[in-house]
């Protein structure tokens, strides 16, 4: 989060028209975006590592979607309280309600570890349904995904904050390289 001055805020000084434009049009790129990565994702793991791997992400993918889901709630929530605080010009309320969405993105990540921990070999055993290679390789999967959640939540709290700051389009520009990245990496 920026300590920049209000009157320099999008927000608070432009249009109503020009703001939704500005927002709605970064937020449908990264959309599009993460539908892209999704699916080059897929397209990669089944044609270079196999059905089994595609198999193995897919049995897992409602987990996957839970943390998004966590991420978005944590962001979203922290979001709606900031944009008051900054518009009403609470700089030190903003900064505290920061400073809590951080410490709420930490616990919600050490709860799904701690519970990925106790639970996951279990759960995913179920889901694999007595097939070990699948339930091994999703095993992996999973447990880099949900050790890497302070990650995924802090982001959120810091895209929706750099948003709430009137930086919808840097936040998009930031998230497309993301997906570039991911794309090149695959």
């Amino acid at each position: 989060m920026s300590y920049g001055n209000a009157s320099e805020n999008r927000f608070l000084t432009a249009t109503p028209g020009r703001i939704f434009v500005a927002n709605a049009l970064p937020m449908m790129l990264i959309m599009v975006m993460s539908g892209l990565l999704i699916v080059v994702d897929a397209v990669f793991l089944g044609h270079f590592v196999g059905a089994d791997a595609l198999a193995a992400v897919s049995i897992v993918f409602h987990v996957i979607m839970i943390t998004i889901a966590l991420s978005t709630l944590v962001g979203g929530g922290m979001s709606s309280l900031l944009a008051r605080h900054l518009g009403a010009g609470n700089h030190s309320d903003a900064v505290a309600l920061f400073a809590l969405a951080h410490g709420l993105a930490l616990f919600l990540s050490l709860l799904l570890i701690s519970a990925f921990g106790i639970f996951g070999g279990v759960v995913i055993d179920a889901l694999a349904d007595g097939q070990p290679d699948i339930g091994h390789m999703a095993y992996t999967y999973l447990g880099i995904t949900i050790l890497v959640t302070p990650v995924q939540l802090f982001l959120s709290v810091h895209a929706d904050a750099g948003r709430n700051e009137g930086r919808a389009g840097l936040m998009a520009l930031i998230s497309v390289g993301v997906t570039f990245a991911n794309i090149a990496l695959n």
